[in-house]
């Protein structure tokens, strides 16, 4: 048995999100700029030369079996690195698909009201409304979605102010 320093890595998207991480028996020289060095560890190999210090997300350490990726911070999927702080916070992945209540509550009571009244002699806004009585969800970036909210800033039933709050999941 070997004792290996390993060296864990978070990879992190554009927006600094963490999408992913690398274990490595061997310090990166050139650390790519998307990568963060989480933590060092010690790792028993079982055989020298062997590749076989993780099973099922498991290493053997100086302490026995350890959980890397709770122990090390590894399992921190869709934790945002604030690089000022050099901490991570939580990061909600925004959902963009929305219940038909869900999608109508986004409007004003004055918004839906005046949206009522112009269906009466506006059949693009007749239309409007019965696609979203048949749809099973409303996608918030739908090209469909979008461009039926654009129609409302368009016809100035709503702002782009307003069009910008209701598309924002």
């Amino acid at each position: 048995m070997t004792i290996k320093t390993m060296y864990a890595y978070h990879i992190l998207n554009s927006e600094n999100i963490v999408s992913g991480y690398h274990i490595s028996d061997v310090e990166l020289l050139e650390v790519p700029e998307n990568y963060k060095l989480l933590t060092t560890f010690s790792c028993v190999v079982p055989q020298a030369g062997s590749d076989s210090a993780f099973a099922n997300n498991k290493a053997v350490d100086n302490n026995g079996c350890a959980d890397i990726f709770s122990q090390f911070g590894l399992h921190l999927f869709a934790k945002k690195y604030n690089v000022d702080t050099q901490s991570y916070e939580d990061y909600r992945i925004p959902n963009t698909q929305l219940s038909k209540y869900g999608f109508k509550k986004r409007f004003t009571i004055e918004e839906r009201v005046l949206l009522a009244e112009t269906a009466k002699t506006n059949t693009y806004i007749a239309v409007f409304q019965d696609d979203l009585m048949a749809a099973e969800v409303i996608d918030l970036v739908d090209p469909d979605v979008i461009g039926a909210i654009d129609m409302l800033v368009s016809l100035n039933l709503i702002t782009q102010t307003r069009r910008d709050e209701i598309l924002t999941p």
